[in-house]
């Protein structure tokens, strides 16, 4: 992982691990693969209509954008996961879940990039 192209792309996460290339990679891959599998989760939650499952695959992305400095995606998946707990799935929800799915999925798009390019630079 070359350490100057994710400083760039996330530099809170640089800062947060002090410059570590090698954990920086590893990091990086487990938050992909995390917010890869919340991504799949918020799109069950939302054909099953489970507003539960909803609001916990958002905190747990939330949580990880954060992470990534990926301040405007972490907000609005954090909206979602403070919605009342006993709240159906309901249209406004909905348009949240719709709204941070696109923020979420640039996140998984930026870090794959960021993936690819290592995997591709290491010998």
């Amino acid at each position: 992982m070359q350490a100057s192209s994710t400083q760039n792309a996330f530099p809170a996460l640089v800062e947060l691990l002090r410059g570590d290339a090698n954990r920086l990679g590893r990091v990086l891959r487990a938050i992909h693969q995390s917010i890869a599998a919340e991504l799949n989760q918020l799109d069950q939650a939302v054909t099953s209509g489970d507003g539960q499952l909803a609001r916990a695959a958002a905190h747990r992305a939330a949580m990880a954008c954060h992470l990534l400095g990926e301040a405007a995606a972490g907000e609005r998946l954090a909206a979602i996961g403070a919605t009342r707990p006993n709240s159906a799935m309901d249209p406004v929800l909905v348009q949240r879940i719709v709204q941070a799915r696109t923020e979420l999925a640039g996140v998984i798009n930026r870090t794959s990039s960021l993936l690819d390019d290592s995997d591709r630079s290491t010998p």
